[in-house]
């Protein structure tokens, strides 16, 4: 997609696209490549806070061993006579062992079976220290804002639902918080989007969604979100297959309370035209069980009943 067009009458964020895809789900994602940047515009620490966990310990461990390995050189340059308590001063062997008194200098171990002796090792070793104290200080902020950040898991439902309700045509998705948190507050935004042709080219339009109820107060159990398409709808007169040649897609934001965190949380979610499914209505998630308890499964969030 390339296009610096858009809408100032309506535009939602994504603005009027020019498109030729017709099956991207990345509009409600955060997958944009922006070009043009420059490097003051990059944030080291936001990249280290949302990168997976496994790779965030493969650069610790990295940043670690280049750190140590980094002295252990200019130990050796110095020369290992300087440090006392040395077993072996020369060849691999003393290269291992200035790379382990590194280790034991950064961590502060200081088990004092080796220690610096002259200036320029003390110097170096001085060094060392700092920069091991720097290092600890720094990855314990970032552990800790990555275990403190607040995640949301609320899951949607496979399927978007051209249905009935109430015997009036809706669109129907389903969303349940999947942790044992309460989340309260909870606000939906809805936002959808099709193409029209003008000039041989597809134009992609973007229209706020109204809910029959677009905020509750508690979020127990699951919630169904209908759009009630009416004339007042955008997807007025249009039917499944309208949607379907239209490139139909839908973006939902989520926001709520989480009292885990005590905080807001986001999400969001993006429905096409492939996840578009009529004639059918989701099964209940839950059910009281015979001690009273009210019981929810997981597992039917995409569970539906053919109308």
């Amino acid at each position: 997609m390339n296009n610096k067009e858009s809408n100032t009458d309506s535009d939602w964020g994504f603005g009027q696209w020019k498109q030729r895809n017709n099956s991207n789900k990345n509009i409600g994602n955060t997958s944009v490549v922006r070009t043009g940047k420059q490097w003051g515009y990059f944030s080291f620490y936001q990249y280290l806070k949302t990168i997976p966990s496994p790779f965030f310990i493969f650069l610790i461990v990295l940043g670690f061993t280049i750190i140590n390995t980094f002295f252990a050189v200019a130990y050796c340059m110095v020369g290992l006579e300087e440090l006392y308590g040395m077993p072996v001063k020369t060849g691999i062997s003393g290269f291992l062992y200035a790379y382990f008194f590194s280790i034991q200098t950064f961590t502060s171990v200081g088990y004092g079976g080796m220690h610096p002796h002259g200036l320029l090792a003390n110097f170096v070793a001085s060094i060392n220290a700092f920069v091991g104290l720097l290092s600890f200080a720094i990855i314990t902020g970032l552990l800790f804002a990555r275990f403190s950040h607040p995640t949301s898991k609320i899951l949607f439902s496979q399927r978007c639902l051209l249905t009935h309700v109430n015997g009036r045509a809706a669109l129907v998705f389903r969303i349940v918080n999947a942790r044992q948190s309460t989340v309260f507050d909870i606000k939906s935004k809805v936002v959808v989007s099709f193409t029209t042709t003008e000039n041989a080219m597809k134009i992609r339009h973007f229209h706020p969604l109204s809910l029959e109820r677009d905020s509750i107060y508690l979020f127990p159990l699951n919630w169904n979100l209908v759009h009630f398409i009416d004339e007042n709808s955008p997807l007025f007169q249009k039917n499944y297959q309208t949607l379907v040649d239209e490139s139909f897609q839908l973006v939902i934001v989520i926001r709520g309370f989480d009292e885990a965190y005590s905080q807001s949380i986001y999400q969001q979610h993006t429905y096409t035209h492939i996840d578009l499914k009529q004639n059918a209505t989701f099964a209940p998630m839950y059910f009281v069980n015979n001690d009273g308890v009210t019981v929810l499964e997981l597992d039917k969030l995409n569970e539906l009943i053919e109308i």
